[in-house]
């Protein structure tokens, strides 16, 4: 049986009837762009996180750039983020004018290391009035940019502690972690500002692409408002630069539909990841940890071993679809803000795989086919070959949608 990565049929299947109603009463009244499915969905959204105000924009890229010239970051600063990410993480501080500054990942949780964090501010920044100065860099440094990787987040009490000790903002990454909870709290309202991505892989999905801003500051939010339309504040009035990053009236609505499933929909990739962990234990691979006070939404479930590829294989072989990931540091453009010894982001790049979680039947530890894949693994041999306890990451997806 094939399981793929992502299913985006099967939730589709679970609105279609009530999307096309929907999208009957938009195309009725052409009201395409800024209409009041994508307003109603960015007070639902923020409400949902526990925020205050949403600017419902193109992409999650998108996102991430105008949060950032929201919070006033620009050429003259650098971001601290982590290696172990997506490239449009660094790539928005980039197009910000900005400098990233990459920090390796704590190894359990495959996020920001807040120890290497304090590290790089007391190696290489100097206070100068209320900011702090990078020696290396000449630049000022302006905010942390945390991302909650594959659904799980940060330690957000700790960075939050660094960021308060130094004058730092706080701009959550959180495309991949779309109802996660850090000791209670729902991540996207925890920093000064958070940005969502709704790509149609991610645990809530636009039928095409979609993002939104979230903050506490009802300025910030509208100084995003004007960027995701060219700066305009009236009609051919614009205020500064901006973007063409609105989402559409179409996408607003498939949002609105999944986001009143989407808690379901996250328990239950919990509980195929639960299943995943229950029938991989004993096998040469080092499993995702429950972390204290942090609540994953397993957007991917993640296992290392190291012979990762050949395992990637055996799974194919047998359905089941996984992704090895690719970490950051090596990209040329990213060079500049890169410091040495980023040794934990390698390994997970080399060691690392990823398998899918969804909430659709194909997961690849469903039903009859999990005895003959585990088969294997349980005698700690992949391919042939002897399989060690640590080593490469493979992505297992879990979502609600998938069977293994």
């Amino acid at each position: 049986m094939n399981v793929p990565m992502v299913n985006i049929r099967a939730q589709y299947d679970e609105i279609k009837e009530e999307l096309w109603k929907e999208w009957e009463k938009v195309f009725d009244s052409m009201h395409l762009m800024l209409g009041p499915n994508m307003q109603a969905f960015e007070k639902e959204f923020a409400s949902f996180c526990g925020a205050s105000y949403g600017a419902a924009v193109d992409s999650g890229t998108g996102a991430l750039l105008l949060a950032l010239k929201a919070l006033g970051i620009g050429p003259d600063d650098e971001v601290i983020t982590v290696s172990y990410t997506f490239f449009a993480t660094p790539e928005s501080v980039l197009l910000a004018g900005a400098l990233p500054v990459m920090v390796d990942i704590d190894e359990p949780s495959y996020t920001m290391d807040p120890d290497k964090v304090e590290a790089y501010i007391r190696a290489n920044c100097v206070t100068e009035g209320k900011h702090l100065r990078d020696k290396r860099t000449g630049k000022i440094l302006k905010a942390l940019l945390p991302v909650h990787l594959y659904g799980l987040p940060c330690d957000m009490e700790r960075l939050g502690k660094i960021a308060k000790e130094n004058n730092l903002l706080i701009l959550e990454d959180c495309a991949q972690a779309h109802g996660a909870k850090f000791q209670g709290k729902t991540v996207g309202s925890i920093g000064d500002a958070s940005a969502f991505s709704f790509y149609f892989s991610k645990n809530l999905s636009a039928l095409g692409e979609g993002g939104i801003v979230l903050s506490t500051d009802e300025r910030g939010t509208e100084e995003a408002k004007r960027r995701r339309m060219h700066g305009q504040t009236g009609r051919y009035t614009h205020q500064c630069l901006g973007y063409n990053a609105r989402l559409d009236e179409l996408q607003a609505v498939v949002l609105r539909l999944k986001l009143r499933k989407l808690e379901g929909w996250n328990r239950k990739r919990q509980e195929i990841a639960s299943l995943y962990t229950t029938l991989l234990e004993g096998t040469p691979l080092t499993l995702p940890q429950n972390l204290s006070g942090r609540e994953s939404v397993f957007h991917l479930y993640v296992v290392r071993g190291p012979r990762r590829d050949q395992l990637a294989d055996h799974l194919k072989a047998l359905g089941p679809d996984s992704l090895p990931p690719s970490t950051r540091p090596g990209q040329p453009r990213l060079q500049r803000g890169v410091p040495p010894g980023l040794r934990k982001s390698g390994q997970g790049d080399s060691h690392a795989s990823h398998v899918p979680p969804h909430e659709g039947r194909g997961s690849a530890l469903y039903g009859r086919g999990y005895p003959k894949l585990l088969r294997p693994l349980r005698r700690g041999r992949c391919s042939g070959k002897t399989l060690k306890k640590e080593g490469p990451i493979l992505r297992i997806g879990p979502s609600p949608l998938l069977t293994l």
